[in-house]
């Protein structure tokens, strides 16, 4: 087979990875949709979304922009979400997209990478824009899950920001490493992960404050000196969501300052 044939096969099997998250993303969104609490504990697919787009070059935006935007909309159609609603909100994350992609590629002119702090820094950019985005379109399809606009934008912003910063990192390291070796001994990432864990339960498991708040940070920045950046990028990922999940059922250094479930994702964000 031809390079130019492997790499096409390379891209439409990463595609069709990314657009199979994208779907379970929103199904597993969908599932909790009535219950504010498990809300916050799911981030939007949007950052999927935006990774995506932004690996794709832009001739292949006229197929891949209507999957991203009919999948959803399916999915959110089959739970009995309204039309207008359904298509407001998969239309905001096409559109949050399309303009965090813009961002990182520099209007298509360059591929999307985050290995260098210039990266890294228009990532977290990116992230912000598209939170504040989501913002403008989003709180009007969900006001009958919070009276109050000013805590409904915080919640609707965070997951956005979140899910763009993360899955975004997450879908441009592992694209740049698809179909590589990981850089570092299999064992010495065990073992780094294993110390990760145990970490990350001390201090995020007992329902009373603990010290050492930030000790799992060393942890990631020994993965990210030793290993691969897929490797970080995912350990940080499943950081975030560990702490998301343990705020949101009242344990760890960050329960006690939460008193409303929507501020869930903003303490996560300022963590992260």
């Amino acid at each position: 087979m031809s390079p130019p044939s492997q790499q096409r096969q390379v891209d439409v099997g990463f595609t069709g990875v990314l657009l199979a998250s994208i779907l379970l993303i929103d199904l597993a969104l969908l599932s909790v949709r009535d219950d504010l609490g498990a809300l916050t504990t799911y981030w939007s697919s949007v950052g999927a979304s935006a990774g995506l787009l932004a690996v794709s070059p832009l001739r292949r935006w006229v197929v891949v922009v209507p999957l991203v935007l009919g999948l959803p909309l399916g999915a959110f159609l089959a739970y009995g979400v309204p039309l207008r609603d359904a298509v407001a909100i998969c239309g905001s994350h096409v559109a949050q997209a399309m303009v965090v992609a813009a961002v990182l590629t520099h209007l298509g002119r360059r591929r999307a990478h985050v290995d260098s702090m210039p990266d890294l820094a228009r990532l977290t950019a990116a992230a912000v824009l598209g939170g504040l985005l989501s913002v403008v379109v989003e709180t009007q399809t969900r006001v009958d899950q919070l009276p109050a606009s000013t805590a409904l934008a915080v919640q609707v912003g965070s997951q956005h920001a979140l899910s763009i910063l993360l899955l975004g990192a997450v879908v441009l390291a592992t694209r740049d490493g698809w179909g590589q070796r990981l850089r570092g001994k299999s064992l010495l990432i065990g073992v780094q992960a294993a110390a990760l864990l145990t970490v990350l339960a001390l201090v995020f498991s007992p329902t009373d404050s603990a010290p050492l708040t930030f000790a799992p940070i060393p942890i990631l920045v020994w993965a990210a000196i030793a290993f691969d950046l897929r490797v970080v990028s995912w350990q940080l990922l499943g950081m975030a969501t560990a702490v998301t999940l343990a705020t949101a059922h009242g344990r760890g250094p960050f329960a006690e300052e939460v008193e409303r479930p929507e501020l869930v994702g903003i303490i996560t964000l300022g963590y992260i």
